[in-house]
């Protein structure tokens, strides 16, 4: 995987995050559907990755772990934002 990729990838990746941190905490009206769709699009962009990039054999044989790991993140961040608790500070905004 290319060096400059890698930097570009944590760099906006990093950026995009950071954004959704800061207007989560301000309660930003739209700070809640940037988390939601941003988790999706992170591991989407790790799939791609998986995809073009892994070529050993080793690499393709922990795929199935590594799903596991995805759908996780996306089952907590999303649960966690549809708590009922989380929902109602963005609806008092």
């Amino acid at each position: 995987m290319p060096l400059a990729y890698l930097a570009a990838g944590g760099l906006v990746w990093g950026i995009a995050f950071i954004v959704a941190a800061c207007s989560v905490w301000r309660l930003w009206p739209w700070a809640r559907k940037l988390v939601l769709g941003a988790i999706v699009l992170y591991q989407l962009h790790i799939w791609v990755n998986h995809l073009v990039f892994d070529t050993s054999d080793y690499s393709r044989q922990v795929w199935p772990f590594h799903i596991g790991i995805s759908v996780a993140w996306v089952a907590v961040v999303w649960g966690y934002m549809f708590l009922p608790g989380i929902r109602r500070l963005w609806e008092r905004n």
